[in-house]
């Protein structure tokens, strides 16, 4: 059964991050998760290969937001984060201590187009 991506996405930071086991993360004391204002849903992608150094599983999420002063997250050099994404059946999460999901942006001065990509082991 698929799942259909809702309009929430929420980020923090890597270095927030106290512990995680699977979808259970534990931030470090006074920081939360930044929900970000979308224009329209995230898309998910995963896809998994096994390559020689054995299987793994590329997950890449896109969103669009406005271009605002308070679009922080294009203002500072963090590059690696954890995802909470938002469905319709609950949340998951891309990313994690090890293997982070990694931020690259475009803007056109009026929205800036998100994408975050995770790569992690089977």
């Amino acid at each position: 059964m698929n799942k259909v991506i809702c309009k929430r996405l929420e980020i923090v930071h890597v270095q927030d991050i106290d512990k995680m086991y699977a979808d259970q993360v534990t931030l470090k004391p006074g920081k939360t998760f930044t929900q970000l204002i979308l224009e329209g849903k995230a898309e998910y992608s995963s896809q998994s290969q096994t390559p020689d150094a054995g299987p793994v599983v590329n997950e890449t999420v896109t969103a669009k937001i406005r271009l605002t002063q308070e679009s922080y997250i294009i203002k500072f050099p963090l590059r690696y984060y954890v995802i909470r994404l938002y469905t319709d059946a609950g949340a998951f999460i891309v990313g994690s201590l090890d293997y982070p999901a990694e931020l690259t942006f475009k803007d056109d001065k009026v929205y800036v187009n998100l994408t975050f990509k995770a790569s992690r082991p089977l």
